[in-house]
């Protein structure tokens, strides 16, 4: 029941953010990449 209810809220979550503009999605998924690569750049 645990996942299910995890499985919604995702649908749920992602559905709203389609539903305001795709634009935000990408930029999430930007800042998100942005967030993983930047330490390792620093690092260089």
């Amino acid at each position: 029941m645990i996942q299910n209810g995890i499985r919604t809220g995702v649908k749920l979550f992602f559905g709203s953010l389609i539903q305001r503009k795709e634009k935000t999605l990408c930029m999430i998924l930007e800042w998100n990449l942005r967030g993983l690569l930047e330490p390792k750049i620093d690092n260089e």
